[in-house]
């Protein structure tokens, strides 16, 4: 058994195990990520196309929104189609016009530059999420720590994938929980402009963009509404603001109705898919994520009975769990993984069934698949609820003891 069970030791994880684990995960990701290894088929660097695709609209003054002109140059360009509409906001634009400048093959190096760094970014956030944690505990001073982490995020099915599609998920999650450790730290300036920055994916945003309006971080968000309008105007002055906001909103409702992102399809995750599939009836999306709204706001106004280094990873988990998601968007919740670690790194009979859940929720989709049974293509959602109700309960007995141990 590896012996990492007391905090601050010389571990055998932290000296052979963790350096070799992680060896072998970076090599798994440059391999299925990079150059498709296990791949089969699959359309390398597709999102990718699609913002070198949009770039050239922006550059031209024509809109990536009008569906039929996108789909026919796109087709003529990339040499297949790409079926749905351009989903990303003109927030987008300044992205794609280098893309398009660049064209395919120098887009797609530097994509898988950014990809990469996006997954170190994303690990060190997880590290120093626990070593830096607000409320110290001994997962800041175990020897496994940056190497449970750090396996955790470069290891997983779904960053391989995201790399292999250049999708903007990493670099999005990687600035979205920087963004938070900066603003705990009440480093307003510095965490607007991530989280501006991040509004290339706005939909995972809402939630923790609602907990900082609670807060009254008026500061942050200033500057994040204003990195989101800079990174805006290149659109807006490519077709007009109107043009750009509408064509966004109708090809963004567009988006959603296919089949591949539709609740109870097996690559959307969150209770309503699962409900779905059952043949529950379920409201759209947009109208579940309202329906989070009063959740959000009870979880704030609790917020002194949790963990402080819990809210982000708790946000993230409504938002997979209860709302809406690809599978790919798992990646989110790294959050909520080193919230969890920080609450069970020196408790041996946690992290057991931790390892069991985070271990099924890795399970390759083309497996669950070959059993027959649509609806066991729907387990990531339970295990996703799993950890989100695990990690809330753990934040909860966390902020009992403490009031407690104050008398």
């Amino acid at each position: 058994m590896l012996e990492f069970a007391v905090p601050g030791a010389r571990s055998t994880f932290a000296r052979f195990s963790g350096p070799l684990l992680l060896a072998v995960a970076s090599f798994a990701l440059i391999a299925t990520g990079l150059f498709g290894v296990g791949r089969g088929a699959s359309r390398p660097f597709s999102d990718l196309d699609q913002f070198v695709a949009s770039g050239g609209f922006w550059l031209r003054g024509e809109t990536p929104y009008d569906r039929t002109a996108w789909r026919a140059r796109f087709e003529a360009e990339a040499g297949y189609d790409p079926i749905v509409p351009f989903p990303y906001p003109p927030q987008s634009a300044p992205f794609a016009i280098p893309a398009a400048w660049l064209g395919l093959s120098a887009a797609r190096a530097v994509a898988a530059a950014l990809s990469l760094t996006a997954v170190a970014l994303l690990g060190l956030a997880a590290v120093r999420w626990v070593r830096d944690a607000e409320v110290p505990r001994p997962a800041g001073t175990h020897p496994a720590t940056p190497w449970v982490l750090a396996v955790l995020v470069v290891g997983n099915p779904f960053t391989s994938h995201l790399t292999w599609l250049a999708q903007p998920t990493l670099p999005v999650a990687a600035l979205l929980a920087w963004s938070w450790l900066l603003a705990r730290r009440r480093h307003d300036v510095a965490a607007g402009l991530l989280l501006g920055l991040a509004t290339l994916k706005p939909q995972f945003l809402l939630l923790p963009l609602l907990w900082l309006l609670l807060e009254r971080r008026w500061r942050m968000l200033s500057v994040a509404a204003s990195v989101s309008l800079a990174l805006a105007m290149p659109g807006f002055a490519s077709i007009g603001v109107g043009p750009a906001l509408r064509g966004w909103t109708t090809s963004l409702l567009t988006y959603t109705q296919y089949d591949a992102n539709q609740p109870g399809h097996p690559w959307v995750v969150g209770l309503p898919s699962l409900a779905a599939a059952c043949g529950i009836p379920v409201p759209a999306p947009f109208v579940v994520l309202a329906a989070a709204v009063p959740l959000v706001v009870a979880l704030f106004l609790a917020r002194r009975r949790l963990c402080p280094d819990d809210h982000l990873g708790l946000l993230a988990g409504i938002q997979c769990a209860l709302v809406y998601g690809h599978t790919n968007d798992v990646v989110f919740l790294v959050p909520l993984a080193a919230a969890t670690w920080l609450h069970i790194a020196d408790r041996r009979d946690l992290r057991a069934p931790a390892m069991l859940v985070t271990a099924l929720l890795c399970v390759p989709q083309r497996l669950v698949h070959l059993a027959g049974v649509p609806l066991l293509e729907h387990w990531r959602t339970p295990l996703v609820l799993v950890a989100l109700v695990g990690l809330l309960v753990l934040s909860l007995r966390h902020g009992a003891a403490a009031r407690r141990a104050l008398g």
